[in-house]
């Protein structure tokens, strides 16, 4: 209900109110089904995005936090032939007790030629990123394979998850298959990430990043977990922080993503809030990657919906 309501009454001025000239709607969902043609998909097939609940450490934060998201995209009228795709923002609602019931809205800006703060309308949306993952002829491929030797089972995409990095967006979806068994499990078969038009896929997510950046050269498939994360620079010292690279941040992320699914596939009485931190860590190492790749921390949030007395409207 109220991102319902806020993609509409975040206007201040009425003209823009009554116009929807700068209006919101509530991103696309994109479709799970494999077995047929998805890159074509529209709001004429798709309804509103549902709200996932997430870990994650928002833009700005120092530690993690169970938040619930949901994206926006710009305001389309129900019979537009050509709804727009982009992300123009995403609502969390923060669910940790020091801050919960606090809705807050984070915005895509960029910072414009004379220094001044202005909307960037080139992040994709959850609808033009799984455009872009299903185009790509690698995962097409898989998908026919799957679909082909699956039998009875059933080949469905999991939830679009949406990780802020730097001021960018990384998007992280797995594909599953499940037996039509009543009661059968899911098993994880391909996961496919997304930056901007860039794609990476692989059985797993560190096989999935390490596809996205080649350029890192990861090793970790002959690294087992607890190597040193950095190599001796020869006078027995621990590299400095400072002196990190990206390449060594996405190392030591894709060997935290390889630990992570070992824990989850062990299992135990703590595997699932194990899995979760171990992911967790790996995220704010791609974080810090893609910051010294040379992007620059994002502001703080464009508009804040809730009330800071920490109760929801």
């Amino acid at each position: 209900l109220q991102t319902q309501t806020w993609s509409r009454y975040h206007l201040d001025d009425p003209g823009d109110l009554y116009s929807q000239q700068d209006g919101w709607n509530v991103a696309q969902r994109p479709p799970n089904d494999t077995g047929r043609d998805t890159s074509s998909t529209t709001t004429a097939s798709a309804g509103p995005i549902a709200p996932n609940y997430l870990q994650m450490r928002l833009p700005g934060e120092r530690t993690d936090e169970f938040v619930l998201l949901r994206p926006f995209v710009p305001h389309s009228g129900s019979s537009s032939s050509s709804p727009k795709k982009q992300l123009n923002a995403f609502m969390v609602a923060r669910n940790d007790p020091a801050e919960y019931g606090q809705l807050v809205v984070y915005s895509m800006t960029e910072h414009g030629p004379d220094g001044s703060t202005q909307r960037n309308s080139e992040v994709p949306g959850p609808l033009s990123a799984h455009e872009n993952m299903v185009s790509t002829t690698r995962l097409s491929q898989r998908l026919a394979q799957l679909n082909s030797s699956s039998g009875s089972s059933v080949v469905t995409f999991g939830n679009m998850v949406i990780v802020p990095i730097g001021e960018g967006i990384m998007y992280v979806r797995p594909i599953y298959v499940a037996s039509e068994a009543q009661g059968s499990s899911q098993q994880l078969r391909i996961v496919v990430v997304s930056v901007g038009s860039r794609v990476g896929i692989g059985d797993t997510y560190a096989e999935a990043l390490a596809s996205l950046f080649p350029s890192a050269q990861i090793t970790t498939a002959e690294e087992g977990p607890g190597d040193t994360p950095i190599e001796d620079p020869g006078d027995g010292e621990v590299v400095d922080e400072l002196d990190r690279t990206a390449e060594d941040y996405l190392i030591d992320a894709l060997r935290r993503y390889d630990e992570a699914d070992d824990l989850l596939r062990n299992g135990g009485v703590t595997a699932l809030s194990d899995y979760q931190q171990a992911v967790s860590e790996a995220e704010e190492l791609v974080r810090r990657a893609a910051e010294a790749l040379g992007a620059v921390p994002p502001d703080a949030p464009a508009n804040d919906a809730g009330a800071n007395d920490g109760e929801s409207d």
